[in-house]
C-alpha cells in the first residue's frame, strides 16, 4: 500500500506546472531566491541552496548542476553555531568553476568579551579560513570580520597563495593591546600586494596589528577605519594615483610636517569620528582638483564651526575644485563667516545635514530649533540646491514628534520651492533617522510641519520616504538612504538584503 501511495504522489507531481518548468527557467528562479536569501549561510540548513536541493530529485539535480546557486559563501558565527567543514567543502565544490564572493563573521573570543559571557562558539575558525584560502584563485569579493583572532589575520595576511581575480577586500580585526604577546615577532602582511585586479579595499585593523601592504597604485576606493596612530596611511596615499573614493576615520593622532598630497582623481572624500580637530591637519595638506563630494561627520560637537568652514573654502581654492554634494553637521551652518564665503558653496546641488546635535541639545524636555535652519531659508546660501537630506537623531527610540523642528524645515522647503534667477528649485527631500534596535525611530505624518511638506509634494516635490499608515517609513531598515551606497554594493557582491548597518555613518 505504501509503495502504491508513493507512486501515486510521483504521478501527481509529474503533472504539476512548477515541476514541469524548463530547466533554464527553474535555474533562474533558484538563483533569484538565493540572491534574496538573508539567512543563506553555509552553516545553516535553512539556506536556500540546501533547501532547494532537498525538495525532490529533479530540483536536486538542477541545484547541484547550477554553480551560480553556490557562488556566494556566507559564514556568520553570530547567527549559526554549527561547525561542519563538510558543509563548506560541499558548497565550494558545487560552486566550481565560478569566482567566489565570500563574507565571514567570526565572534570575539571569550578572552575579549569576558570569561563570564554566555557564549558558546564551536566554529572551527582556522579550518574554515584554510578551506577558503585553498580557493584563493577564485576569490572575487572577500569580507572578513576576524574578531580578536590575530592568528587568522596572520594567516590571511601572510599567505603566499595567488589572488588573480580578487577585486574587493574587507578586513576587520579588533585586537586588545593587552594581548600584544600573541603577535608574531615576524609579520609581513603583504599577501595582497600583487593582486592584479584589486581596486577596492576596506581595512579596520586596530593597533598593535601591522597594516597590510596593498597594491596602492591600482586602488580606486580605499577605506581606513583602523585606530593605528602611525602616519603610514597618509604616506601610502601618495602612491594612490587612481584613487577616486577615500574613507577615513578620525583618531587622536598627529602628523609631523606632512607634505602636500595630490590625489588628482579623488572625487569623494569621507571623514568621520573624533576628535574633529584632526581634520585641520589633514585637510590643510590635501590637493584634490577632482573633488565633488565631501562627507564630514563628527561624533562630538564641533566647538569652532568657523575653522571647518574655512578649511572647506581653502581646500576648494587650493585645489581649484567645486563641490556638488556636501554632508555636514547642521551646527556648522551657524558659523558667522558663512555670509562671507557663500560663493564657494554656490555649486552645491545636494546638501545632507545631520541634526544629531539639534536633537541632543535639550532645555527642559524639548529640543530647540537650530539657528542654522533659519539660515537655510535664504537662497543666497546654496543657490543651486536641488536635494536636501536630513538625518535626525532622537532621544526617543520609536517616535519623533517635534512640531517646532518640522515647522522650521517646512518654511525652508516652501522658500526653496520658488524658482530663482537660475531657475533652480528644491526637487528632492528626505527625512531619515539614525539606526536603532530593533528598528529606526519613526516620524509621524500628522505633525503640522510634515503635513505642510506633504502638501508641497502635490506641486512636484519628491519626498523620498513614503507615507504608510500615518508614518514616514524609512526606505532602508538601517542604512541611511543618502549614504546607502555601501549597502547596495554589498548586496550586489554578497546577495541578501540592503537592510544592514554600513561601516561608517
Amino acid at each position: 500500500m505504501e509503495t502504491a501511495l508513493t507512486e501515486l504522489k510521483t504521478y501527481k507531481n509529474m503533472v504539476s506546472p512548477l515541476l514541469n518548468l524548463p530547466t533554464d527557467v527553474l535555474s533562474l528562479i533558484f538563483e533569484t531566491c538565493a540572491e534574496s536569501d538573508k539567512d543563506g549561510h553555509v552553516m545553516s540548513l535553512g539556506a536556500v541552496p540546501w533547501v532547494l536541493s532537498h525538495i525532490c530529485r529533479r530540483w536536486r539535480y538542477v541545484s547541484l548542476s547550477y554553480p551560480q546557486l553556490w557562488k556566494v559563501v556566507r559564514i556568520d558565527a553570530y547567527r549559526h553555531h554549527l561547525s561542519n567543514p563538510a558543509m563548506l567543502k560541499a558548497w565550494l565544490a558545487r560552486s566550481q568553476p565560478l569566482p567566489l564572493s565570500c563574507v565571514v563573521r567570526f565572534r570575539l573570543s571569550p578572552r575579549a568579551v569576558g570569561f563570564y559571557e554566555d557564549i558558546i562558539d564551536i566554529m572551527d575558525h582556522e579550518g574554515i579560513t584554510n578551506l577558503l584560502l585553498g580557493e584563493s584563485q577564485r576569490w572575487l569579493d572577500m569580507s572578513f570580520e576576524l574578531g580578536d583572532r590575530v592568528h587568522l589575520y596572520n594567516l590571511i595576511g601572510t599567505t603566499t597563495r595567488p589572488f588573480p581575480l580578487l577585486r574587493y577586500l574587507r578586513v576587520d580585526a579588533k585586537f586588545p593591546p593587552i594581548h600584544r604577546w600573541l603577535i608574531p615577532h615576524t609579520f609581513n602582511a603583504s599577501a595582497f600586494a600583487s593582486a592584479p585586479n584589486l581596486v577596492e579595499v576596506s581595512v579596520d585593523v586596530q593597533e598593535p596589528l601591522p597594516a597590510m601592504t596593498l597594491p596602492w597604485h591600482q586602488l580606486k576606493r580605499y577605506s581606513d577605519c583602523g585606530s593605528t596612530r602611525e602616519e603610514s596611511t597618509f604616506l601610502d596615499l601618495a602612491k594612490l594615483a587612481k584613487l577616486e573614493h577615500f574613507v577615513y576615520k578620525l583618531h587622536p593622532r598627529s602628523f609631523s610636517n606632512p607634505q602636500p598630497l595630490h590625489l588628482v582623481n579623488l572625487r569623494r572624500l569621507d571623514m568621520f569620528g573624533w576628535p574633529w580637530q584632526t581634520i585641520i591637519e589633514i585637510l590643510s595638506f590635501l590637493h584634490l582638483p577632482s573633488l565633488e563630494d565631501l562627507f564630514l561627520y563628527f561624533t562630538h560637537t564641533v566647538s569652532s564651526p568657523d575653522i571647518i568652514i574655512h578649511l572647506i573654502v581653502d581646500l576648494q581654492e587650493r585645489s581649484s575644485c567645486r563641490l556638488k554634494r556636501l554632508t555636514l553637521p547642521v551646527n556648522l551652518l551657524t558659523s558667522p563667516v558663512i555670509p562671507q564665503v557663500v560663493q564657494h558653496f554656490s555649486t552645491v546641488e545636494e546638501l545632507h545635514l545631520d541634526l544629531t546635535y539639534h536633537a541632543a541639545i535639550w532645555t527642559g524636555s524639548r529640543p530647540q530649533s537650530h539657528p542654522a535652519l533659519g539660515n537655510l531659508r535664504s537662497k543666497l546660501f546654496f543657490p543651486r540646491l536641488r536635494a536636501l537630506y536630513f538625518v535626525i537623531r532622537s532621544c526617543n527610540d520609536v517616535v519623533i514628534d517635534e512640531d517646532e523642528l518640522f515647522d522650521s524645515i517646512a518654511d525652508i522647503i516652501r522658500e526653496r520651492r520658488t524658482p530663482d534667477l537660475f531657475e533652480v528649485q528644491l526637487e528632492r527631500l528626505s527625512f531619515d533617522t539614525t539606526p536603532r534596535l530593533p528598528r529606526k525611530p519613526r516620524i509621524s505624518a500628522n505633525i503640522p510641519g510634515i503635513r505642510r511638506i506633504i502638501e508641497l509634494c502635490s506641486d512636484g516635490l519628491v519626498l523620498i520616504e513614503p507615507v504608510i499608515d500615518g508614518w514616514l517609513c524609512p526606505v532602508h531598515e538601517k542604512a541611511r538612504h543618502w549614504n546607502a551606497e555601501p549597502a547596495y554594493q554589498d548586496a550586489a557582491r554578497f546577495g541578501g538584503s540592503t537592510a544592514f548597518v554600513v561601516n561608517y555613518p
